[in-house]
């Protein structure tokens, strides 16, 4: 599963609902400089880097990319497609949230507090780092956390 994650290059696909045909999908949407923008954190939009491009195999799907450097955000990451030309298909915006495990690049992973029979978790917390080593899904014994 493609996760969207802080600093790392993220894939989806998106579909743009036809002008003159609503509510079917444009088939071969031209997408042109201009067309996409990103914004990250409520920032000011910007050209995407690499401009999506309509899929081979299904052609009224749209694969975008967005860079490592357009998903290092300090929040959202929004994606807004707007037709400059303003003659094939609507507009459409994609909002990426961005949470905490995602903002520091930790990968979901938490480590637990168990009780003394070693199966009753009574804690959980994120990964944290100890003396410089990650810890990464290791249970841990002994008191709460």
């Amino acid at each position: 599963m493609n996760i969207p994650r802080f600093g790392v290059e993220y894939t989806f696909y998106v579909s743009l609902l036809s002008i003159v045909g609503n509510p079917n999908y444009q088939s071969n949407p031209t997408l042109a400089a201009g067309d996409v923008k990103v914004a990250k954190a409520d920032g000011v939009p910007v050209n995407i880097a690499v401009l999506p491009v309509v899929d081979a195999d299904l052609p009224k799907r749209v694969k975008v990319t967005l860079s490592a450097d357009e998903m290092a955000s300090d929040g959202n990451v929004t994606v807004l497609f707007a037709d400059v030309a303003g003659n094939e298909w609507a507009d459409l915006l994609v909002d990426i949230p961005l949470g905490p495990n995602q903002q520091d690049g930790a990968d979901n992973s938490y480590e637990y507090a168990l009780a003394a029979d070693g199966v009753t978790v009574l804690q959980h917390r994120p990964l944290t780092k100890v003396a410089g080593l990650t810890k990464k899904g290791l249970w841990v014994k002994g008191p709460v956390i």
